[in-house]
């Protein structure tokens, strides 16, 4: 089996500068994502935040938006649905 992968995340850019402004240096933001066989998420919640929860919720609104994975593939080959950890740090 292989896990899921990320192609595309997200960076600062893509937040708004009112979010960024607010993102203390070394602040992380630790998510949990749902990968489907298609390769899209399809659930996303916080495992660790540095305490903002507007940051929060920008950062999962902005990876099940624009992020893009490779879905997990079970023995045979085949892309099923898993879970993934993923973590955006400041800018």
């Amino acid at each position: 089996a292989v896990p899921p992968r990320i192609l595309r995340g997200i960076g600062g850019r893509d937040y708004p500068r009112e979010i960024m402004a607010r993102w203390p240096r070394g602040g992380r933001v630790d998510l949990i994502l749902r990968i489907e066989a298609n390769g899209r998420p399809s659930s996303c919640r916080v495992g660790r935040s540095f305490g903002n929860p507007l940051a929060d919720q920008w950062t999962c609104s902005l990876i099940m938006e624009r992020g893009q994975f490779r879905p997990a593939l079970n023995a045979r080959g085949q892309p099923v649905a898993a879970w993934f950890g993923y973590s955006q740090a400041e800018r």
